[in-house]
């Protein structure tokens, strides 16, 4: 049925709207941002957690949050 797919589709389209309205908030506020996991190991950090923390986004998962505490 093509209404079912293009209804994924579009909702697909949304989503990622959505996601890139989200990254663009992360990246670009003046605040620093992590995300970790569960256990505490930094998943993400954005530009301003860099320059306060000290470390690189790409290397950001060699860390966890209690390193920083």
């Amino acid at each position: 049925d093509i209404t079912k797919q293009k209804l994924s589709e579009f909702a697909l389209i949304e989503t990622n709207k959505r996601l890139e309205l989200l990254s663009n908030l992360i990246n670009n506020t003046s605040d620093a941002f992590q995300i970790s996991t569960e256990t505490g190991e930094l998943y993400y950090i954005n530009k301003v957690a860099e320059e306060r923390l000290g470390i690189k986004q790409e290397n950001c998962n060699t860390y966890k949050v209690q390193d920083f505490e």
